[in-house]
């Protein structure tokens, strides 16, 4: 932990490569991608940190695959995250308390990352690789047909879709301007 003036007040789980840390909507665990020391540098699974605890349990069971980005869903009780399982990304969700088995949302050939849901969980906001576009943000329904929904698709990089705790709005980065830039436009728009 860093205090608003940037000086270290404390650390959190035991030392590792880390890449990716969610904090839990409670602020008592945080969910973070770790590398195990065997694998490549973006292979390792998700990790759950309980902070009230300072214990760490394994999430995803996939160390020789990709397993990152890990999304709280708003009531804490599941996680979303992007995964490389074979040649295909997916993004999955799961029990944040690891019961049961992980559930894939959306599958794809170009890599896509989970950014948010939103509040009323009835949406899963994501970033992937365009086809004919740089990156772009897109809502997942998460019930009925779950056909994907562009929100911002530019020839440009639009990356991290975050909807406002009110649900009202969605803040992205995009480098539009020639650099990146953080925007904010009404959601669902």
């Amino acid at each position: 932990w860093i205090d608003r003036r940037g000086n270290p007040i404390g650390t959190v789980g035991p030392i590792a490569s880390y890449r990716g840390p969610a904090l839990a909507p409670d602020e008592k665990r945080l969910a973070v991608k770790r590398r195990e020391a065997q694998t490549n540098l973006d292979y390792g699974d998700t990790w759950i940190i309980d902070m009230t605890r300072d214990a760490t349990s394994r999430f995803t069971f996939n160390s020789a695959e990709l397993n990152t980005s890990p999304v709280w869903s708003r009531d804490g009780a599941r996680i979303a995250f992007a995964a490389l399982r074979g040649a295909k990304w997916g993004l999955y969700a799961k029990a944040s308390n690891g019961a049961g088995s992980e559930e894939r949302l959306i599958e794809s050939q170009t890599a896509m990352i989970a950014t948010s849901w939103s509040p009323d969980g009835r949406y899963l906001v994501y970033s992937i690789v365009g086809e004919k576009t740089a990156t772009d943000i897109w809502l997942l329904p998460l019930s009925g047909d779950r056909k994907p929904i562009p929100v911002v698709m530019t020839p440009f990089n639009e990356n991290r879709g975050e909807v406002s705790p009110d649900g009202k709005w969605l803040a992205y980065d995009s480098n539009e301007s020639g650099q990146t830039q953080v925007y904010v436009r009404p959601f669902p728009s």
